[in-house]
């Protein structure tokens, strides 16, 4: 169950960020009428909902697991963020974040390895 728990809440964290990289996408210049816009926006809105989501998730795991697994696991939501970057937003894939990413995950393998 535990790792269920963990799967939720570290896609709701990815999903809250592209919901938040939707709100601003297009922005060009931060005004006061430009942040009204964002904060009103269903993709915004929508970010904060799965936030919140997630910090509930979040809190539940810190009741069962120890921080010093429960928080490096939460590192595969960089990995996520990485392949939604390229996906979703077409943003350009480099040679060192395919290096950070196995780095992450070689790290992520270690630590679970007994659990």
């Amino acid at each position: 169950m535990n790792w269920l728990i963990l799967v939720l809440n570290i896609l709701c964290m990815v999903v809250g960020q592209i919901a938040w990289k939707t709100a601003v996408k297009g922005v060009i210049e931060w005004n006061l009428t430009t942040i009204i816009n964002v904060i009103f926006s269903i993709p915004f809105i929508t970010g904060g909902f799965l936030y919140v989501t997630a910090t509930g998730l979040w809190l539940v795991l810190l009741s069962r697991i120890p921080l010093s697994i429960a928080y490096p696991m939460q590192s595969i939501s960089y990995i996520l963020g990485i392949i939604a970057g390229v996906v979703i937003f077409k943003e350009t894939f480099t040679y060192h974040q395919l290096v950070g990413g196995v780095l992450i995950i070689i790290g992520v393998i270690i630590l679970t390895w007994k659990v």
